[in-house]
This record gives C-alpha cells, sequence and structure tokens, in this order.
C-alpha cells in the first residue's frame, strides 16, 4: 500500500471518529456546540484560517481523558482499510 492510500484511508475514517466521540467532547464543553456546522473549506487556506479564528475563540485546546471503554465501538482501522481497498464492506 503506498503512503498516499494509507493517508486517504485514515482521512475516511476521521468523519467516523468525529461522530462516535462528538456526543462525550459535547457533554464536557457545551459550547462546542455547532461549531463548523456550517462552514464550507474549499483548500487548506480556509483549514488554517477556520482553525486560527477558533482558537482565537476557544484558545489552543482543550483537555480530554479518554472515553470510558463501555461508549467506544472498537475500529480496526488497518482492517477496515484492507477491506475498503479490496471493495469488501461488513
Amino acid at each position: 500500500m503506498k503512503k498516499k492510500d494509507l493517508l486517504v484511508s485514515f482521512l475516511i475514517l476521521i468523519p467516523r471518529v468525529m461522530k462516535a466521540t462528538q456526543p462525550y467532547i459535547l457533554a464536557r464543553y457545551p459550547q462546542l456546540e455547532g461549531v463548523g456546522q456550517d462552514v464550507i473549506i474549499k483548500d487548506l487556506e480556509e483549514v488554517k484560517a477556520f482553525i486560527d479564528s477558533q482558537k482565537r475563540v476557544f484558545g489552543d485546546s482543550f483537555a480530554l481523558s479518554p472515553m470510558p471503554r463501555e461508549m467506544c465501538e472498537h475500529l480496526d482501522a488497518i482492517e477496515e482499510m484492507v477491506e475498503m481497498m479490496s471493495g469488501k464492506t461488513k
């Protein structure tokens, strides 16, 4: 597998991870509700500008502890990538 393919495969998983972690994060930081929902980003410069604007509002980071195991669905990223590359689905 090429480096680019590996990166693309992991990028595909980001929305899934965001959806799975959103309730946990919003329970701790409700002020983040709705952030970025109406934002359309077309290129890397817009990504950087959006992140910079959010840092001005919220600061550089939020403290998070690991999610409780019972809240997590096990996602084997490597297994999922192999399935995606081979055209198989669960």
